[in-house]
């Protein structure tokens, strides 16, 4: 297949990998801002759902298109995780000190390595203010990083619609 062909398969994948990623850090700021009558729960639970669904996103442009997009999303699989789990803590709900509570004893169970990354992740042995500060750290800090991915794709996706003809087809040929 030609890659004129692909490419409009591919731009409409590459607008909804910006456009989710987008509304996912543009929605977790605004979370940040809420006011605390707000339930933030359901709204944590669905950014978790959609930051699994960028995923998918990107392995399906890396299947229609360039691989570097199936290549970004695997790579990126850990941030996900981190980026939803951090999420699920932070309203500091009953369910969220459930998978805190899953989340420390799963990782002190690693020999050697459990202790360290229990403070790493979690503050302490324990769940509590350190924890949250940590999942907030966290958290936000994906948040940047998504918010950059869809910067670079946004970039690519404009170089591309308005790069010189000359230069699209000299790239074609080769």
């Amino acid at each position: 297949m030609a890659p004129s062909e692909n490419r409009p398969r591919t731009q409409g994948l590459e607008l909804l990998l910006v456009g989710l990623l987008s509304g996912l850090a543009l929605v977790d700021v605004a979370l940040l801002a809420r006011p605390s009558g707000v339930p933030a729960e359901p709204v944590r639970l669905l950014l978790a759902v959609g930051a699994f669904g960028a995923v998918a996103v990107g392995m399906a442009l890396g299947v229609v298109g360039p691989r570097r997009y199936a290549i970004g999303a695997v790579a990126s699989m850990p941030l996900v995780a981190l980026y939803a789990y951090t999420g699920l803590l932070l309203p500091w709900t009953q369910f969220s000190f459930y998978l805190g509570q899953t989340g420390l004893e799963l990782v002190l169970r690693f020999p050697f390595v459990g202790e360290p990354l229990a403070v790493a992740l979690f503050g302490g042995f324990t769940l509590g203010e350190a924890t949250l500060r940590a999942a907030f750290r966290y958290h936000y800090a994906v948040v940047g990083l998504g918010v950059l991915a869809a910067l670079s794709v946004s970039v690519s996706l404009f170089r591309r619609r308005f790069a010189p003809v000359e230069r699209s087809l000299a790239g074609a040929s080769d």
